[in-house]
């Protein structure tokens, strides 16, 4: 029996992106002016003092690099600038601006792995049938291909023994084919799982048929003791090769 879908516990995972995966956008866009708030910002959903230090540090670092620049740089547009000047510009692009970008990707990847699971919806394995309706599937396959074999093959079906349970060293799978017209009674009991008596029965009809029954509706006739619906339990087992 497989499992209703309800029966399966939900599942977690941390599917899609982070809560702070736009992070890193803010230093990178602001030419670092954000890194330290987002630093400590950080810090908050971290709860790192560490981090705390590190934003004011940056924040420090920022307003001195500023100010370096602002002290060093020439009003006058056609003046070479300073080499202070180009020295106090690089390292607010590396430290500041590259730094604080850097910085806050990895705040961001720690931070993200605290969001909280997302419960996923259960999902059932893929249905499996049940072992034994799978198996009557392949033998009704199997008597089908073999009643095609009867109709376009007749020797290599006589030499297949299809039909014929009672011989002995077949090979062939018909998937449990009974040749009605020579199958001996006990065979017939055995093979289509009816009462001895209805067997001698089916003996008796196709013995008086002449040259031997050719279909189950011609079977139902001959029989005294076969019933309707007792055909209708068999009938898919039964083939009918002439004497």
């Amino acid at each position: 029996m497989v499992p209703s879908p309800s029966t399966y516990p939900p599942t977690t995972r941390r599917a899609g992106w982070p809560s702070t995966w736009w992070w890193f956008l803010v230093p990178l866009c602001s030419f670092g002016l954000g890194a330290f708030a987002m630093i400590l910002l950080g810090a908050r959903k971290l709860r790192s003092r560490r981090n705390v230090y590190a934003g004011g540090a940056f924040l420090v670092v920022t307003l001195a690099l500023f100010c370096g620049i602002g002290l060093t740089s020439d009003s006058d547009p056609n003046t070479e600038p300073s080499a202070a000047g180009a020295v106090f510009s690089l390292a607010y692009v590396v430290v500041v601006w590259w730094g604080g970008t850097a910085y806050t990707a990895i705040l961001q990847h720690l931070a993200g792995k605290l969001d909280p699971p997302r419960p996923v919806a259960p999902v059932p394995p893929p249905h499996s049938p049940d072992r034994a309706v799978a198996a009557a599937a392949r033998r009704a396959a199997r008597r089908q291909e073999a009643r095609n074999l009867l109709v376009s093959d007749p020797a290599m079906a006589w030499e297949l023994r299809i039909g014929r349970p009672d011989l002995a060293n077949r090979q062939y799978d018909d998937g449990g084919l009974v040749d009605v017209n020579h199958v001996p009674a006990q065979w017939l009991a055995y093979a289509l799982q009816i009462p001895q008596a209805l067997a001698e029965d089916i003996v008796r009809a196709r013995d008086s048929a002449p040259g031997g029954l050719t279909s189950a509706e011609e079977l139902l006739i001959h029989s005294r003791q076969l019933t309707p619906d007792q055909l209708a339990m068999i009938r898919d087992l039964l083939i009918f090769r002439p004497l």
